[in-house]
């Protein structure tokens, strides 16, 4: 294979790794102001300024888009998360408070914080009951933004969020929002 073909190869790859993107970061958009029921390919398309061949090329079916919507989404959280986490250091009361402010879930990590903020706390407590309600807490308020992203405030969610973890844990939430 000589030089130019690799270029091509490369440039059409490149190109449809970005219009993958667009219409993923359109079906994200779509799906906040109409949700699941109501998206169409057409309004992806159109948010995302291309063609409807376009997007069923690269998606064959609305399923098949959502599917890699959501993929998509989940990579993205996982690594927002690990950021998150790392970025706090070993105290787990600043790493709560990232998993807050960044709407996040993932168990293990959840249940192993809520473990170290139990023995901080002195309190008989299941991490793990803690750590589900949290997420449950956490999904809940995410899936009120996607319903119905005109309405859902994001600071009321964050309170909520931080009421639940100071009620559980008083000693070491003291002063937050």
């Amino acid at each position: 294979m000589n030089l130019l073909n690799m270029k091509q190869r490369n440039l059409r790859s490149e190109n449809k790794k970005n219009s993958n993107l667009k219409l993923i970061s359109s079906t994200i958009k779509n799906l906040s102001k109409k949700g699941i029921n109501e998206l169409t390919m057409n309004d992806v398309s159109q948010g995302a300024g291309l063609s409807q061949g376009i997007v069923n090329f690269h998606f064959k079916s609305k399923e098949l888009l959502l599917i890699e919507t959501l993929k998509y989404i989940s990579n993205e959280y996982l690594h927002s998360f690990q950021r998150s986490i790392a970025k706090k250091g070993n105290d787990p009361r600043k790493k709560i408070i990232g998993i807050v402010e960044n709407d996040l879930y993932y168990q293990s990590l959840t249940e192993n914080i809520f473990d170290e903020l139990i023995k901080k706390e002195k309190v008989k407590l299941s991490k793990k009951n803690i750590s589900r309600g949290f997420q449950a807490l956490i999904m809940g308020l995410w899936l009120d933004q996607l319903e119905d992203p005109d309405t859902f405030n994001r600071i009321q969610a964050k309170k909520i969020c931080f009421e639940f973890i100071k009620s559980n844990f008083p000693k070491q939430f003291k002063r937050i929002l």
